[in-house]
């Protein structure tokens, strides 16, 4: 599978390695703002959760993109800013799928926040 649009936000109770192991998809689009504590104060369970993309890591998947980033602690002046924006994914045949964002191109595991809060495990 190419494309994978990971299940509420990315959570460890939706992105799963039962089903990531069956998919494995190459590419995976995280509609959240990814470190928001809006709904957890456990970081590794934070949208998107370390699990989720420690079973995308696991089964291969190479790219992973994001609506929005934010700060970690919510409160209600919380910030966030678009990241990848609107995420437009192309396909022109099998063999050709790629994300051309509204904001940039830019893959969540390089960012500063990916770097800080996640590990790639592979």
């Amino acid at each position: 599978m190419e494309l994978f649009k990971a299940g509420h936000h990315g959570s460890y109770t939706a992105t799963t390695e039962a089903l990531i192991s069956v998919i494995k998809p190459n590419i995976c689009v995280f509609t959240c703002v990814a470190g928001t504590a809006e709904y957890s104060d456990v970081v590794a369970n934070q949208f998107p959760s370390q699990s989720a993309i420690s079973s995308l890591c696991k089964y291969g998947t190479e790219k992973l993109y994001v609506t929005s980033i934010g700060d970690t602690a919510f409160t209600g002046g919380q910030t966030f800013a678009d990241f990848n924006g609107n995420v437009v994914i192309i396909s022109k045949s099998d063999a050709e799928v790629y994300a051309s964002n509204s904001n940039n191109n830019t893959t969540l595991q390089e960012t500063d926040w990916f770097r800080a809060k996640r590990q790639w495990v592979a």
